[in-house]
């Protein structure tokens, strides 16, 4: 008897290997969306912990104080800790909705729109704090340029 070819060996291995890859891609899916869903709650509960703790910082407090304890919050943070950015970043932004605004507080504050604008203000600001790349410190000033887009412009008095 011959051999088969080796082109249909080669085809046989290639087949063997994508099947796999298409297994374990769907096997990391389904059990990506098993932890999201069975973590939905623990979520929802540390969401609320961290608006409490807002609301009740902003009660004493105003806009920059708000900026300041996001900031506090933000660098202890690692780039890759989710959980620790997303409680920094979601303070920041209950925070400085329920706080009394300050005259001034979105001045140079560029549209999270003009991403360039966006871009060059964050680099400086964060490098004017020691956050130079310091993922935390862009995600804060993202919540502030969202609260100032947000923010009723003032109207000239006449």
């Amino acid at each position: 008897m011959s051999e088969p070819p080796k082109s249909s060996n080669t085809w046989l291995i290639v087949g063997v290997i994508v099947g796999v890859f298409v297994l374990l891609c769907g096997g990391g899916a389904a059990g990506l969306m098993f932890w999201v869903k069975s973590s939905v709650g623990d979520f929802k509960a540390v969401g609320e912990e961290v608006r409490r703790e807002a609301l009740d910082f902003a009660a004493h407090g105003d806009d920059r104080a708000c900026l300041e304890e996001g900031f506090s919050r933000s660098v202890p943070c690692k780039d890759l800790d989710i959980e620790c950015n997303v409680r920094a970043t979601v303070f920041t932004s209950f925070c400085l909705d329920a706080a009394t605004p300050t005259d001034g507080f979105c001045e140079g504050v560029p549209l999270r729109s003009e991403f360039l604008a966006f871009t060059k203000y964050s680099t400086q600001v964060c490098a004017d704090r020691g956050l130079m790349g310091h993922q935390g410190c862009s995600q804060v000033l993202q919540r502030v340029a969202e609260h100032c887009e947000g923010r009723a412009p003032a109207v000239p008095s006449p």
